[in-house]
């Protein structure tokens, strides 16, 4: 039998390059990680989706939570997206209530990661600092996508009414201080972005980010 927690991971793209250092990291504690992205499907009440796919979908990946009883979800996405048209924190809410309503309480939810507009990071820093011979930016203030919608701010996010058993674990504190957000978590520019377009993890990315977003995982499964 297997004893080892399990998590399961929910969400979009963002979620899947999440996935990459979060599954080994995990590994190493002896956790198993699970799940699936299905992109802005799963904002909403699940059960009134008019698109048939999407519904679909969703009730494969509830029936899935349902046979696995993971220990602990983790919802990522693209929140700034989502936000585009107007507030989502009640559809955020009520998919938790549906995850609760399965029997999933230990919830965690990962806040907007920190953008680099429409072409991405590896192009800003490419024109605006290596074609002009400047040494690239450990940080640098973030470069807000047009129409995103201000729902999607940090300090919007972290004050949603989250139920008993809800915890927002933010980007921006992880990524982000005064003096900007992180472009790079290495020296090697090939391979140590912190992003490769406008906000999808890369691989060393990820496992930066999760090995320190989920230092304490271990606490969040057994509280």
């Amino acid at each position: 039998m297997n004893s080892r927690p399990t998590v399961f991971l929910v969400g979009d793209s963002h979620a899947a390059s999440l996935r990459i250092g979060l599954k080994p990291f995990l590994a190493t504690k002896r956790i198993n990680l699970i799940g699936s992205s299905i992109g802005g499907c799963m904002w909403s009440n699940i059960k009134i989706y008019q698109d048939k796919l999407c519904r679909d979908i969703n009730f494969k990946v509830f029936d899935e939570m349902i046979r696995v009883k993971p220990d602990l979800v983790i919802i990522d996405n693209y929140w700034s997206k989502l936000a585009r048209n107007g507030s989502f924190e009640q559809d955020l809410l009520g998919y938790i209530s549906e995850l609760n309503n399965i029997g999933i309480t230990k919830i965690v939810v990962v806040g907007q990661i920190p953008t680099w507009g429409e072409s991405g990071l590896p192009l800003f820093l490419l024109h605006n600092f290596a074609e002009k011979g400047l040494a690239i930016p450990w940080r640098h203030p973030r470069l807000v996508i047009e129409n995103d919608g201000p729902n999607s701010k940090q300090e919007n996010m972290r004050l949603f009414k989250y139920p008993k058993g809800v915890t927002y674990l933010s980007m921006d504190d992880l990524l982000c201080n005064r003096e900007g957000c992180m472009t790079m978590v290495g020296a090697n520019l090939a391979t140590d972005l912190i992003v490769w377009d406008y906000g999808h993890l890369t691989n060393a990315g990820s496992k930066y980010v999760s090995e320190r977003l989920f230092a304490n995982i271990e606490l969040l499964i057994t509280k």
